[in-house]
C-alpha cells in the first residue's frame, strides 16, 4: 500500500445563479472505487460505481442498487476531515 495514498479525495463548489443559471453548492467525494456528487440546495446528486462504470455514464444515485454506496458516500462528505469552507471568493468574470 502506499503510504502517500489517501482513502478518499473531496471537493466543493459554490457556484452564483449568474454562472450555471441556479445557485448550486456542490459537494464531492471520491474514492479508488466510487464518486458521489450532491448539491446541499436541491439534493440531487450523481453516484457512479467507477469500478464497473469508469466513464461515469450510469447515475445510481436514485437507484436502489446503489442506496448503500450512496449511503456510505454521504457519510464520508458529512465527516469530511478539515475545516469545511462556507465561503468562498466572488468569482469574477
Amino acid at each position: 500500500e502506499d503510504a502517500g495514498a489517501r482513502d478518499a479525495a473531496y471537493g466543493e463548489w459554490n457556484l452564483h445563479p449568474s454562472r450555471t443559471g441556479v445557485e448550486l453548492q456542490l459537494r464531492m467525494v471520491r474514492t479508488a472505487s466510487a464518486k458521489l456528487t450532491l448539491d446541499l440546495i436541491s439534493g440531487v446528486g450523481e453516484l457512479y460505481d467507477l469500478a464497473n462504470d469508469p466513464d461515469e455514464m450510469d447515475n445510481l444515485y436514485d437507484d436502489p442498487a446503489g442506496a448503500a454506496l450512496r449511503r456510505d458516500l454521504t457519510d464520508l462528505i458529512r465527516e469530511r476531515p478539515g475545516a469545511l469552507q462556507t465561503k468562498f471568493a466572488e468569482h469574477e468574470e
